[in-house]
């Protein structure tokens, strides 16, 4: 249902009916990884501006954040009124940034339990 090309051109994300988030190698053409983790299917998928990361979106009315470098979500925004039809990150790649200062102050916690 959904498709998204990264900015390097060497990978591609996609979403379905059934409920799998993909990545893909074009320079293979081979999937590389099947996420799971939404209910439902996924209607969009989005890259973000420096590649690290993609979210996928749908009928679950949630949006998963996914890291290249793990299987599980990074992060989960729930909380929709609705399927989520338009997903997108801002091109100045504020957000991603962001994203990485939040998983470090996580390790920083972690470490400090330890």
């Amino acid at each position: 249902l959904s498709l998204s090309l990264s900015l390097s051109h060497t990978h591609t994300h996609s979403g379905g009916e059934d409920c799998c988030a993909r990545l893909w190698s074009l320079q293979t053409h081979t999937q590389l990884v099947s996420y799971r983790g939404h209910d439902h299917p996924i209607w969009r998928c989005a890259w973000s501006p420096l590649g690290h990361y993609f979210a996928s979106g749908g009928i679950d009315q949630t949006v998963l954040v996914w890291s290249t470098q793990q299987i599980s979500p990074i992060r989960v925004l729930c909380g929709h009124f609705g399927d989520i039809t338009s997903l997108v990150f801002h091109p100045n790649g504020e957000g991603e940034k962001e994203i990485e200062r939040h998983r470090e102050r996580e390790r920083e916690r972690e470490r400090e339990r330890e």
